[in-house]
């Protein structure tokens, strides 16, 4: 039996090019079906599976953006394709924040759209396979609570805590920093996302972040010169430790620069205002981390307004073979220099990857290609 046609569901107020465009997609394989309304597409999104949703930006109910994010929750591995006859900066970084598959300036180019379809449905292949994983890593997260109900076990994590470093690059190879991560050898507890999990779990979020927060000062004090980066959980911002002059970090603030990781959502407001103010007061930098995944990344740019932005290494990943991705970081790169931000793309892995990236704009590059974790090294030079 002949395999199924990949489905896409034409969205366009314009009822001549969206039934002009389905015909054409049927030409090149796919099962097309064309509707003019949000309504409409909820109610079939609701009953039928698509592989893709080819929408136009600009609807006359709501735009494309926000239709995207309605159909996210409801339909998680089906992506999304925005074309719009105006394209801007703004509404491609508005693509990037709801990640969608494709960016199409009409009027659509038949290679370009062949291609971008394509992507997508390479990209829908990817989270369905991303999705199996984190049921799975959902079903070990369960088992490990399971395992990790007695307090010690999460004890002897927090005896056997240790720090990893991987170093950050700039662009001519001269290394500019490090990152901290988390590591311990509980048998486990040994992958730093149960780490924390449990950390959590157990109310003890706030002394795990102590406890690295004093280890990489620790390491600041012995490595004069040298800068690190240390990751903080969002939740961290509540600790008045952080803010305490006494406290190990304190005094070599201006060699840190703080990740705020995007496991939980910040919460905006004055509180946020006056804790990121104190922070810069003291000398810390900020960083946001994996802008690309997590928790509304652009929310996050606005709300802190970062000297720092590491783009995460889902859309570095063969960015050498891939134009969305690389408008996508350039996009980044142009708003972070005019914003007066540094860019940290993270994960590079080869060297196409590297050349990428850096001829994107990208102001220091991370990635196993340049370094893995490991113990700090006893003898370094800082550019």
């Amino acid at each position: 039996m002949a395999p199924a046609r990949p489905r896409v569901l034409v969205v366009d107020d314009d009822v001549t090019f969206g039934r002009s465009l389905g015909r054409h997609l049927e030409r090149l394989g796919y099962a097309s079906v064309f509707v003019e309304t949000a309504d409409e597409v909820r109610e079939l999104v609701g009953r039928e599976r698509f592989d893709i949703v080819l929408s136009d930006l600009h609807l006359r109910e709501l735009d494309g953006v926000t239709l995207v994010r309605c159909l996210v929750d409801v339909t998680p591995t089906t992506r999304m394709i925005l074309m719009t006859g105006d394209p801007s900066l703004e509404s491609a970084l508005e693509a990037i924040d709801v990640g969608v598959s494709g960016y199409l300036t009409k009027p659509l180019e038949p290679a370009r759209l062949r291609s971008v379809l394509s992507k997508a449905l390479q990209d829908q292949k990817a989270a369905k396979a991303a999705r199996e994983n984190l049921q799975l890593i959902a079903r070990e997260r369960l088992a490990a609570h399971q395992r990790t109900s007695r307090a010690s076990d999460l004890e002897e994590a927090f005896a056997s805590l240790f720090l990893v470093f991987q170093p950050i690059f700039g662009p001519d190879g001269t290394r500019y920093a490090h990152e901290a991560l988390l590591r311990s050898t509980h048998s486990v507890l040994k992958r730093p996302d149960l780490f924390i999990d449990a950390a959590i779990e157990h109310g003890r979020l706030q002394e795990l972040g102590r406890r690295i927060r004093a280890e990489a000062a620790v390491v600041l004090h012995a490595h004069p010169g040298e800068r690190l980066f240390v990751n903080i959980h969002p939740n961290d911002l509540d600790d008045d430790e952080l803010y305490d002059t006494r406290s190990p970090l304190a005094s070599v603030a201006d060699r840190c620069t703080l990740e705020i990781t995007e496991r939980a959502a910040l919460r905006p407001g004055e509180a946020l205002d006056t804790q990121l103010k104190q922070l810069r007061r003291m000398g810390f930098r900020l960083a946001i981390d994996d802008l690309g995944a997590g928790y509304g990344s652009l929310g996050s740019l606005a709300m802190v307004g970062p000297e720092v932005v590491k783009i995460d290494m889902s859309l570095v990943r063969d960015v050498h073979k891939d134009p969305r991705r690389q408008r996508l970081i350039r996009a980044i790169t142009t708003l972070s220099r005019e914003e007066g931000t540094q860019v940290v793309c993270e994960g590079i892995e080869t060297e196409e990857e590297r050349v990428a990236v850096t001829h994107l704009g990208a102001n220091l590059l991370q990635g196993y290609l340049l370094g893995r974790p490991g113990a700090f090294p006893r003898q370094s030079k800082v550019a």
